[in-house]
């Protein structure tokens, strides 16, 4: 950005599942302006709450804003109020809660309107335009080449495009260049479907012009990622001669800099656009060396990635794959410089960069490695890597990869398990099949958007227990487990036990309800079975079985607009029986009781039979208690005392459920387990009939505890126990209860 630009910044932030804070760089989709740009910025809000936004204490920003708000309002001062709401909403933001963040900025805008302010209205709709996108999940065409899963979504758009287009003209209005530049592009970027070709090169070529006067490289850095994503889309070649002279210019105002490396590595990203892939490849080696003088590890990172897409692009399988693997080994080195990426949506692109980069390396090695075991074992370390990353990008915890160490302890622990890796690709399924001897690979000729569809409709099935649920259950079945077994890579009597460690696109999928329409049975009535994200994720000590500290809490009355669960007095009565720990019930599991009881006891069995949620917004996260509704954060927290000491084996969750048709949920339940310190969660994937529930669970500790099996094996026989009753065979009833993380 231009010296003028920087002066009308006084500070932005990128949106994400942490808050940290920067001034405006190169990416527009990843910046949320705190105050006004221009005039209106001159004074911060809350100077106090902002100095406090600044240095990273966001709950003490979040009360000095809120502080700020109603000293405004009791003062009648309009214009306060505005910047502290505006304020309140990059603040709620910055620690991930968007919802709140989206109300409280859609205040400030309809405020500053009311008070004829369009440029601090510009602010807050610019704001809650990025906002949207994240809640809707929209990716900006200038990111499309990161994942070819990535689909245009009208609707989304929708809750995007208009705050985009009513910014820009409140920032035309009060002739706000900077802003009106951003967002413009981000209209363009974010508006596949709903901006057409050639209002974008309009809307474009008009943001182009004002950053080129102000020589504002960071506004023609954007305005050349947007005209790529377009071209790419099948765009006019408006959009490469725009993009050309964009960059040409940013290169001719810089150089040895990581600003001149961003610009080379997208000329050359433009040029493969126009297919002219040895050109591409040249400037992209400029591109990697300029990072490379300035230290820039994160730019180095995104354009080895792109070097080595160009390669594959161009034929050259074996220089790609070795590309992927200086790639894969700069992941490891600038994963500490993500974690400290003060701008975070720039953040969250890097991590889906280095999930896109490792998945990319696995799938050329499986194209060109074919069955060698040695190729497929490097495959499952890239394999655990891909997995801890999208972990990390979910929770924004840089530590979550432990290593193969973890791994080889596991597959030593446990050699009758057979751990399964699918490889989700655009034109076929590929499954690894590890044991503690072995790994081999099946390929199964299903396309990755069959199976979405499959694993979307399966997931609908199994949450009414009326549905039919055989066709779905059935066909992957046929798909993910068949196959399996008609190469021998699993089988009852040498891998009775089956972990499923997905990525996209089957994270939600309860491998246990699979249906083989041949004999008429689930799979669980065959195998153990549990879920791990990665092996690197879990901790492969064995649980002591002898007289564990248990905590058992439930809620059976209608609470906080919650219905009834009136079987659970029964189930934890059950339950208590087996595990003879503290039993909290309805106004006694408070949250000052849960809390005092976890401090106490130090369990390493926590049950909770109560009402709550997980999905991809952290913010819509909770556990009920009987006065309060913890957030995530406050539940982790709360459990994440019990004493190193004595670790939490197990965390129950018998009646929460993850959003219906939510690939990403699961993230939610395993980071909140993780992040609490449990080693394995027993939890439901959706609210179950707690008749059924209040029947199973004590089933699953009485053969874990008092017959000694495995996690994975008293799920299986208490889920065999449920099929077996007529009642309750039908899978809504049983499908549901998953093992997450350490099965033994």
């Amino acid at each position: 950005m231009g010296v003028a630009g920087m002066q009308s910044v006084q500070a932005c932030l990128a949106i994400g599942d942490i808050g940290m804070l920067q001034t405006v760089r190169t990416g527009l989709s990843v910046v949320v302006c705190l105050v006004a740009l221009g005039a209106a910025a001159a004074r911060a809000a809350g100077p106090d709450a902002q100095s406090l936004l600044l240095s990273g204490d966001y709950d003490g920003a979040i009360k000095g804003f809120a502080a700020d708000a109603d000293a405004a309002r009791q003062a009648g001062d309009t214009e306060a109020l505005i910047k502290a709401e505006g304020g309140l909403g990059v603040a709620y933001a910055a620690i991930g809660q968007l919802k709140p963040a989206a109300q409280t900025l859609g205040q400030s805008s309809q405020d500053a309107r009311a008070a004829n302010r369009p440029g601090l209205a510009a602010i807050s709709d610019f704001n809650q335009a990025l906002i949207a996108a994240r809640i809707a999940g929209v990716r900006p065409l200038s990111q499309a080449w990161l994942d070819t899963q990535a689909q245009a979504d009208s609707a989304a758009e929708g809750q995007v495009v208009p705050l985009a287009v009513t910014a820009f003209g409140e920032a035309d209005q009060t002739a706000d260049t900077d802003l009106d530049v951003r967002a413009r592009v981000l209209a363009v970027d974010y508006g596949a479907m709903t901006i057409k070709p050639e209002r974008a090169a309009k809307l474009l070529d008009y943001a182009f012009n004002k950053a080129s006067a102000r020589k504002d490289d960071d506004g023609l850095l954007l305005v050349a990622q947007a005209a790529i994503g377009r071209a790419a889309a099948g765009g006019n070649s408006h959009f490469d001669d725009l993009a050309y002279h964009a960059l040409v210019q940013v290169r001719d105002h810089n150089a040895d800099t990581s600003t001149a490396a961003r610009a080379t590595g997208l000329l050359a990203r433009l040029y493969a656009v126009r297919q002219r892939y040895d050109d591409a490849l040249s400037l992209t080696g400029e591109a990697i060396l300029l990072a490379g003088k300035s230290q820039d590890l994160v730019t180095q990172l995104e354009f080895s990635a792109q070097k080595a897409q160009l390669l594959e692009a161009a034929g050259r399988h074996q220089d790609a794959l070795d590309a992927f693997s200086l790639a894969t080994d700069l992941v490891q080195r600038a994963r500490p410089a993500v974690a400290r990426q003060v701008d975070l949506e720039r953040r969250s692109y890097v991590l889906n960069l280095i999930s896109s980069t490792v998945n990319a390396r696995a799938q050329l090695m499986l194209n060109q490695g074919g069955d060698d075991p040695q190729v497929l074992r490097e495959v499952r370390q890239v394999l655990e890597l891909g997995r801890a990353v999208d972990l990390e990008a979910y929770y924004a915890d840089p530590c979550l990869y432990a290593a193969s160490d973890t791994i080889a302890s596991l597959d030593a622990l446990d050699p009758k398990t057979a751990v399964i890796y699918p490889v989700v690709m655009a034109d076929r399924t590929d499954i690894i099949v590890a044991t503690s001897t072995t790994i081999g690979r099946v390929s199964v000729p299903v396309k990755r958007d069959t199976l979405r569809g499959l694993t979307s409709q399966l997931s609908a099935d199994l949450r009414s227990p009326k549905a039919d649920y055989a066709s779905s259950a059935g066909a992957l079945y046929d798909l993910l487990v068949a196959p399996l077994q008609d190469k021998g890579l699993i089988d009852t009597t040498r891998t009775p036990t089956l972990v499923f460690a997905p990525g996209r696109n089957l994270r939600g999928v309860p491998l246990a309800a699979l249906y083989d329409r041949k004999t008429g049975s689930f799979v669980v009535e065959n195998y153990a079975v549990a879920t791990a994200l990665g092996l690197s994720l879990v901790d492969p000590r064995p649980m002591k079985r002898d007289a564990p500290q248990s905590l058992i809490v439930g809620i059976s009355k209608a609470r906080q607009g919650y219905d009834p669960l009136t079987n659970v007095p029964a189930e934890l009565d059950s339950v208590n029986a087996v595990l003879h720990g503290e039993k909290l019930l309805d106004q006694d599991y408070t949250a000052d009781r849960f809390a005092g009881a976890v401090d106490t006891l130090h369990p390493s069995i926590v049950h909770i039979a109560s009402h709550g949620h997980f999905s991809k917004l952290e913010e819509d996260d909770f556990v009920l208690t009987y006065d309060a509704k913890l957030t995530a954060d406050d539940f982790r927290s709360l459990i994440r005392r019990t004493p190193l000491a004595r670790p939490l084996d197990l965390l129950t969750l018998s009646a929460c459920e993850t959003a219906e048709g939510d690939d990403d949920a699961i993230l939610g339940l395993a980071g909140s387990a993780y992040q609490a310190g449990a080693r394995a969660v027993f939890g439901s994937l959706w609210q179950v009939d707690d008749k059924s529930t209040a029947a199973l669970v004590p089933d699953f500790y009485r053969a874990m505890l008092t017959d000694k099996k495995s996690k994975a094996v008293a799920l299986q026989i208490a889920q065999k126990n449920r099929i077996g009753d007529p009642s309750t065979h039908a899978p809504y009833y049983w499908a549901a209860f998953i093992i997450l993380g350490n099965w033994m």
